[in-house]
């Protein structure tokens, strides 16, 4: 049985990571995708339905939580009202 800790992370905590390049990015919402790349300014968030699976090498995973509306498709930029939260899920011992 794994024991998880789950925090809230800030956007720059998830800057850094994604200057670092130290992801595999599983998202499941291409355009999701194009706002995460717009607003983190790269091309690193790929829409990846691929079933996800902790193993030794895995001490970690991002979540990214979307709150809002229904994303229109095609969009660029999160609709008003809406927010993308940052949380980190760490395996401990």
């Amino acid at each position: 049985m794994l024991n998880l800790t789950i925090k809230k992370v800030s956007e720059n905590d998830i800057k850094k990571t994604v200057e670092n390049n130290n992801f595999i990015s599983f998202l499941g919402h291409n355009d999701l995708c194009q706002i995460l790349n717009k607003k983190f300014e790269t091309n690193l968030f790929e829409f990846n339905r691929s079933t996800f699976t902790w193993s030794d090498s895995v001490t970690s995973a991002l979540i990214f939580q979307y709150k809002g509306a229904r994303l229109p498709e095609g969009s660029t930029m999160l609709p008003e009202g809406s927010t993308i939260e940052f949380y980190e899920v760490t395996v401990n011992g």
